[in-house]
């Protein structure tokens, strides 16, 4: 029992098990809870659930890679969705940057290992990642207080017991909340047996996008699945789930399709830790938490890049446009009152003293802003 928290745990179960006592925890946890006015919080607490390593992974130390992995790629799962609290379960997305460059060396050298060891993996990423927490919890035991726990996960604990914590829940508010997040674990377990070959690392450089890019991206994750969104509407977090998706759902780009990770993987494997990590130093330096660049380009699907390249067209020509506009003089913007002048003042000047530092530059063949 935690301190104004009442737990309650259950014996490893399979779905099935859950589903055929579903009137004794309606009647014994839900409604006895109910009757004496304790009700879960909407967020607060979290409603973690394990996955038994053996039943679960069966061992595949691929499997554990890429649920690993999935989880990192998509933190919008843990941060806003289907749980929020990033002092319990942060996603590797809210880590530090620091933390962000190990995980990616740590899968790196595991998926250029002749011997996959999952032991070594866990335990890696405990040590090497699991350094710092946002709210900085319990700093003598972050491996904890993460989305993904550990510490019961590898052969340090005898194997009957040994588990994988998936905290990134909110509590449960029914059975059916609880029985449609159980589902969902498996189905996607299910999935991703099916996937051949690792699935590339992409950790998102923070999680501060829109509710509808969130559901978005949760839509593009189930139809992935084969699953559909409406289905587990149930299990979102109350406040977003009448949310419609910013875009229709994206043409989904299957996992096997993007291997050609594997000859950017082999340009990355060149890159020492020590490079790496300097790389991203700089590129902190350079620009901002919220632009900083990994030593690894982005591998996109060719309807990712056709929207880009909409996008990117549709923004240069109003820049084109805005750039003749106040070359000929005829400042449109100002006289429709869209642009103050002396916006357009400041930023002639601001243009003219890069131009001045940019020529001061030698053997430059770039600038980065």
């Amino acid at each position: 029992m935690d301190p104004s928290v009442l737990e309650v745990t259950m014996r490893k179960s399979s779905r099935s098990d859950y589903l055929s006592r579903k009137d004794l925890l309606d009647e014994f946890i839900f409604s006895a809870a109910n009757q004496l006015d304790l009700k879960p919080h909407v967020r607060i607490g979290g409603g973690h659930i394990s996955i038994d390593m053996d039943s679960g992974f069966h061992g595949d130390a691929l499997l554990l890679r890429n649920f690993i992995v999935d989880r990192a790629n998509h933190p919008e799962l843990a941060w806003g969705l289907l749980g929020n609290h990033l002092g319990n379960a942060p996603p590797f997305s809210a880590l530090n940057m620091e933390s962000k460059v190990a995980l990616y060396n740590i899968i790196h050298d595991f998926d250029l290992s002749d011997k996959k060891n999952p032991d070594i993996l866990l335990k890696r990423i405990m040590a090497e990642v699991y350094t710092n927490n946002p709210y900085n919890w319990s700093p003598n035991s972050y491996s904890h207080y993460q989305d993904l726990n550990f510490d019961n996960a590898t052969d340090d604990t005898p194997k009957p017991q040994r588990r994988l914590e998936v905290r990134g829940f909110a509590p449960q508010m029914d059975f059916n909340h609880l029985i449609k997040e159980l589902e969902l674990m498996d189905l996607n377990l299910d999935y991703l047996m099916t996937v051949k070959g690792p699935i590339p690392l992409e950790i998102p450089p923070n999680e501060k996008s829109s509710p509808k890019d969130k559901v978005a991206r949760f839509q593009d994750w189930l139809t992935l699945r084969g699953l559909n969104l409406e289905s587990y509407k149930v299990i979102l977090q109350p406040n977003i789930r009448e949310v419609e998706p910013i875009l229709s759902p994206h043409p989904v780009q299957e996992v096997d399709n993007r291997l050609l990770y594997g000859a950017v993987n082999e340009i990355f494997s060149s890159i020492s830790t020590n490079r790496a990590s300097q790389f991203v130093a700089e590129s902190r330096r350079i620009g901002s938490d919220n632009r900083y660049l990994i030593p690894i380009p982005k591998m996109i699907s060719k309807s990712q890049f056709e929207l880009l390249q909409e996008g990117t067209t549709q923004r240069l020509r109003a820049i084109k446009a805005f750039l003749d506009d106040i070359q000929s003089q005829k400042y449109s913007a100002v006289k429709a009152g869209i642009i103050p002048m002396n916006i357009i003042k400041r930023i002639s000047i601001k243009a003219e003293m890069d131009t001045v530092q940019f020529d001061k530059r030698d053997n430059i063949g770039f600038g980065v802003r």
